[in-house]
């Protein structure tokens, strides 16, 4: 999983504040990338394979839980304390999700004539 710019630019110390819960940006880290990797692929399997067509693509791990639409919707108010500010900021930190589409690499017999005549 790939983390946005936020996160990248957060350090593993530094701090977030949900009301009274504080909790290091390292901690949510794990538990988005822990997240990703079990609850979120099953609930997807779920909702598939219970559709109309029956799709079967993703294959079934324990379930560890039930993901909150907030977190991809209007977003979770929170603040940060990031090591070396001044102070608090305020926000609002909400997940999205890419999808992308990545084609096989089919690889044709010419390309190696093709190459050829580029270097030549």
């Amino acid at each position: 999983m790939e983390l946005n710019e936020f996160l990248k630019q957060c350090k593993d110390d530094d701090v977030l504040s949900f009301g009274e819960q504080l909790l290091k940006v390292g901690k949510i880290k794990q538990a988005i990338t822990e997240a990703f990797k079990t609850v979120i692929p099953n609930q997807l399997y779920e909702y598939l394979k219970n559709s109309p067509h029956k799709i079967h693509i993703i294959p079934m791990r324990p379930n560890f839980g039930q993901a909150n639409d907030i977190w991809f919707e209007e977003g979770v108010k929170f603040s940060i304390l990031r090591a070396g500010s001044k102070g608090w900021q305020q926000g609002k930190i909400k997940i999205k999700v890419t999808l992308e589409f990545e084609p096989d690499k089919t690889e044709s017999p010419l390309d190696e004539v093709r190459q050829e005549i580029i270097n030549s």
